[in-house]
């Protein structure tokens, strides 16, 4: 898009200098080329932080999310959130991050695993401490091929930098894959 009103803008200045009546036609282009660029960089910045765990907080943007997969996808989608009086306990930067999981782990389970069916369950103590499983009944994949997914190593490096535990469990052809991520309290280790 960027591109694109570069391009607009360039060509209306050189038609400017030649026509300027005709260049008028290329000013209301860029103005709607420029009100795409707004709109999808309101997108791109909503993605990043998702207002909605500021406004709601994790557990219920947990199931807002899950709401919204199963809404898009036709995908029977089930969460149960267990401690969600603790929501406020997760630091935003980790509640961002798990959103993130979370919404990683449902598209490759509604686009890639083609599943039927998907149950989260998010658990988060007293101290913080959050347990996210994630278990779909699509086709499953070959956890040890080397050719993974880009959506899988952003899991397990946003699990990692939270000191937290990630496991995948899936095969060819199975009925199923669960994404089980363990992330302790803000201020302890995993050990």
């Amino acid at each position: 898009e960027l591109a694109a009103l570069r391009y607009a803008l360039s060509y209306t200045r050189q038609r400017y200098e030649t026509d300027r009546e005709g260049a008028r036609t290329n000013l209301a282009e860029l103005e709607g080329l420029l009100a795409q660029v707004t709109t999808t960089t309101r997108s791109i910045l909503h993605d990043l932080r998702p207002r909605v765990i500021d406004d709601m907080g994790l557990a219920a943007a947990a199931e807002w999310l899950v709401r919204n997969v199963a809404e898009r996808a036709g995908v029977v989608c089930s969460i149960e959130v267990v401690g969600a009086e603790y929501a406020n306990r997760v630091t935003p930067p980790r509640a961002g991050a798990i959103f993130r999981i979370l919404q990683e782990a449902l598209t490759n389970a509604t686009r890639h695993a083609k599943a039927d069916a998907v149950q989260v369950t998010l658990v988060i103590d007293d101290e913080g401490a959050v347990a996210l499983d994630v278990t779909d009944d699509g086709v499953g994949f070959d956890v040890e091929a080397p050719r993974r997914g880009v959506g899988l190593i952003g899991i397990r490096e946003r699990v990692e930098s939270m000191h937290g535990q990630a496991e995948v469990t899936s095969r060819p052809d199975f009925a199923g894959t669960r994404v089980r991520v363990r992330v302790p309290p803000p201020d302890e280790k995993a050990v």
